[in-house]
């Protein structure tokens, strides 16, 4: 610089000309990584969404099959019992293995363990045990019904003398004439030396199926001498019905074996 000249304003013109592109640059590169945290964000969001949507009713179904399998369980030794023979200890070992409890009529029922004195409500004399599987989650979620087996043992003098099982399906929504869209069916098997319901049903027979309309269900009542072809096909409950989405909406569907059953 040459003394007494005036500064020159050549090099500020060229720094800011210099600078104008840096800040767009930079300003570029800030919107760019807030575009792909952005995206990120987003594809993160779609992929847990995708996740629940497929592993939510993926859960809920195995939740339904495992009950499905207990009560399949259930019922194979159920039936597996020799009506008027298998002893009051046989029956308590299924109580046992299912989570079975003892009718205590006027209390509160007791389960059932190995280890545990008998209450007075079961005795050789007389001992009623029951049973329950329920599947809530398909109607919980929307994806089918709620589906449920109840299981009865009744032993009197030291044998088992009745088994009983009544399996349905039930939306969960209530009408005033009652629960919309519920299907029930009851199975009664006795020995002649039992009473009750069954013998009161049979009067004389070996074999009947039932409408009872004051609870709508049907119920197949038959004896130990019932023939084969009788017997298989009434035992033959639809247990997939606990993890069939959409639900089983007829009685046929519970008991498919029976033709009496509409």
């Amino acid at each position: 610089m040459l003394y007494g000249a005036e500064p020159s304003n050549c090099g500020s013109r060229l720094g800011e000309l210099i600078e104008v592109p840096r800040c767009l640059l930079s300003e570029g590169r800030r919107n760019h990584q807030s575009m792909r945290k952005l995206s990120f964000l987003l594809k993160l969001a779609v992929l847990l969404t995708m996740s629940v949507l497929v592993l939510l009713p993926a859960c809920v179904w195995i939740a339904a099959f495992h009950t499905q399998r207990r009560a399949e369980s259930f019922l194979a030794d159920l039936v597996a019992l020799d009506l008027g023979k298998s002893k009051l200890s046989e029956a308590l070992k299924i109580a046992n293995d299912h989570d079975g409890f003892i009718f205590d009529y006027g209390h509160e029922n007791k389960s059932v363990s190995r280890d545990m004195a008998l209450p007075s409500a079961c005795t050789e004399k007389a001992c009623d045990l029951g049973f329950r599987f329920d599947s809530f989650v398909l109607r919980r979620f929307h994806l089918g019904y709620q589906t449920a087996l109840v299981g009865f043992i009744e032993v009197r003098d030291g044998v088992v003398t009745t088994r009983q099982a009544s399996f349905g399906t039930w939306s969960g929504r209530q009408s005033e004439q009652g629960w919309d869209d519920s299907y029930q069916i009851d199975v009664y098997e006795c020995s002649p030396r039992a009473g009750g319901p069954c013998q009161y049903f049979l009067s004389g027979l070996d074999y009947t199926v039932r409408w009872h309309s004051t609870a709508p269900r049907y119920a197949v009542y038959f004896t130990s001498q019932a023939p084969p072809y009788r017997r298989g096909p009434a035992w033959a409950l639809n247990l997939s019905c606990f993890t069939r989405l959409g639900g089983c909406r007829s009685r046929h569907e519970l008991l498919p074996g029976v033709p009496e059953i509409e």
